[in-house]
């Protein structure tokens, strides 16, 4: 009878960097159940075959172990993503903390919040000259790391996040939302904006989101708190593009159809 293998799935790291749960984690635990599935179903056919052929058994051998070894380089693939943007995470936090700016960095995502008293007035998307110094101190500071070693080529997108209150409609605050996210790329990407290095780059991976009032802050007893609500956030994606590599790898290997449609 054909030796039983034994598979060990083998956890990340745990420690104080491991406070939040990130999208690769969540990856990480679909692309492994996945694939362990897969391997299951190869074992099952092999052994409920009663006159297994000695050929077929090798290359069923094979095709196994490259399955595994795919499974270990994903799952490293996915320890480095999550260390990185731990790293990232509490890199923008020592920036800032102590910051004359007074800003805060999300401990879970990286995000960083901005007051939309601090850029905007009341129902404009005009970026304010006060606001306009604000982005002149911050942006340099902000870039400089998302762009510097290791970071910069594991940075998918640079997200800049509008949002308003709840006061008036839907479609009236999506668009100021919309209006507003865009003024702040467009005065980043702008030609007298100072110090702001790898402009280029940033042509390519920044980009302006509105969401109308639709995430509202809540204040401690569940209402909606209005001014927090009107902001502007600044978020990064993290490139999974290798890990999806891996994934369709797992996919050809396990001869199973792979699809690109989205």
């Amino acid at each position: 009878m054909p030796r039983r293998r034994r598979f060990v799935v083998r956890g990340g790291r745990r420690g104080e960097e491991e406070k939040w749960i990130s999208y690769a984690d969540l990856l990480s635990a679909v692309l492994l159940i996945f694939a362990l599935f897969i391997i299951l179903i190869l074992l099952n056919q092999k052994f409920e075959d009663p006159d297994p052929d000695a050929q077929v058994d090798v290359a069923q051998e094979q095709r196994i172990a490259v399955l595994e070894q795919t499974i270990e380089e994903t799952r490293k693939g996915i320890e480095e993503t999550v260390a990185v943007k731990t790293e990232l995470v509490e890199e923008l936090t020592e920036e800032f903390k102590d910051s004359e700016l007074n800003l805060e960095v999300d401990p879970l995502t990286g995000a960083i919040r901005l007051p939309g008293s601090v850029l905007f007035s009341t129902d404009s998307s005009v970026i304010s000259p006060e606001g306009r110094a604000f982005l002149e101190k911050f942006i340099p500071q902000y870039i400089a790391i998302l762009m510097s070693d290791p970071f910069r080529e594991n940075i998918e997108q640079i997200i800049i996040e509008g949002h308003t209150d709840q006061d008036g409609a839907y479609l009236y605050n999506l668009q100021l939302s919309q209006s507003r996210a865009f003024a702040v790329v467009e005065t980043i990407l702008g030609d007298s904006f100072p110090s702001v290095a790898h402009r280029e780059t940033l042509q390519t991976i920044l980009t302006a989101n509105g969401r109308s009032f639709a995430i509202p802050i809540q204040s401690s007893d569940g209402s909606v708190n209005a001014g927090e609500s009107r902001r502007v956030e600044f978020k990064f994606r993290m490139t999974d593009g290798k890990l999806l590599e891996q994934l369709q790898k797992i996919m050809e290997e396990s001869k199973l159809p792979v699809t690109t449609e989205n």
